[in-house]
């Protein structure tokens, strides 16, 4: 079976390939024989077990908003790739980005108060 034993190392190398792919924890634990399966890895998560692990985690998420930026440009820049193709690929990443990292690229929402307002007050004697 595979390891469940957290070490630093193990901790570290899991949160680098998270910032520097697209592709979610879950892809990551298909893809590395030596880390332990998705659910232990959420668990630890979820319970907080390792709190170092966690806060390099949580910034490693962040980290890989930036990566999904990179990676819109090279799905952009694809000549060969159906348009219809990119643009799902390109608003996936960019709706992800915008929960990985809301005050850089969510959506940010703006009222427009000029003009005349109209104010009624009843006042109560």
């Amino acid at each position: 079976g595979r390891p469940t034993i957290y070490t630093e190392k193990l901790g570290i190398e899991i949160c680098e390939w998270i910032a520097n792919n697209s592709g979610g924890l879950r892809a990551g634990c298909s893809q590395h024989d030596h880390w332990p399966e998705y659910t232990v890895i959420r668990r630890w998560l979820r319970e907080d077990k390792f709190p170092e692990f966690s806060h390099l985690y949580a910034r490693a998420k962040e980290e890989q908003a930036e990566t999904m930026g990179e990676d819109i440009i090279l799905i952009a820049d694809n000549k060969g790739a159906d348009p219809n193709d990119k643009r799902v690929r390109i608003d996936a990443r960019k709706w992800l980005m915008g929960k990985l990292k809301p005050k850089k690229y969510g959506d940010t929402l703006t009222h427009d108060f000029s003009g005349p307002m109209k104010i009624k007050v009843n006042i109560v004697k």
